[in-house]
């Protein structure tokens, strides 16, 4: 049987307090080796067919499917994050009223606007969903958080997960319940 050392199962102090001194550049390496970066368009988050981006960022989104989009919504709806589902070529206009405040904000209700004009209405959720690596979402002189420490919190939590500390299938992290139940306490040993 092989032999337990201390470190086993946790990261390194040393590892911890080197992230807090590597430059946005060495940050973005690390990230991307462990399999996050943004979308190659240079901004949002990548999913297998969707790019999520804030509002700030929207220029980058094909922009004759924006303008047809947002004469869709209502007048006062403030939405933050814009989902471009490229298959289905929609366009999701998501509300998050603590955007700026939390490391992981809420999801709000949304609106989904097809190509064809057709709307649907998404209520804000029953069960509260989340939204995490938020950096992804935006450019990197976005003024409206410290990206620099939401790219650190990042690479903290993928390590925790390479090494097998934090185990949480990928499925449920949006989820606001099994965020704060499983990710949480672990997460919040190293930060």
């Amino acid at each position: 049987m092989k032999e337990r050392k201390p470190t086993d199962g946790m990261l390194s102090t040393c590892f911890v307090q080197s992230v807090a001194s590597l430059s946005t550049s060495d940050l973005d390496r690390k990230l991307k080796r462990l399999g996050l970066a943004s979308h190659p368009c240079g901004v949002g988050k990548r999913m297998p067919l969707e790019r999520y981006v804030h509002r700030s960022a929207e220029d980058s989104l094909p922009q004759d499917l924006l303008a047809a989009a947002r004469k869709h919504l209502p007048i006062d709806f403030q939405y933050v994050v814009v989902k471009h589902h490229e298959q289905r070529n929609s366009l999701s206009f998501t509300a998050s009223s603590d955007w700026d405040e939390l490391p992981e904000p809420s999801v709000g209700e949304s609106y989904c606007i097809y190509s064809d004009g057709t709307v649907k209405y998404r209520p804000l959720p029953k069960r509260p969903q989340i939204y995490h690596h938020r950096w992804l979402f935006v450019r990197h002189g976005y003024q409206g958080f410290d990206v620099l420490a939401a790219k650190q919190r990042s690479l903290i939590f993928l390590q925790l997960r390479k090494q097998g500390i934090l185990v949480v299938n990928s499925s449920r992290i949006g989820y606001l319940d099994v965020w704060q139940s499983e990710v949480m306490p672990i997460l919040d040993l190293y930060l």
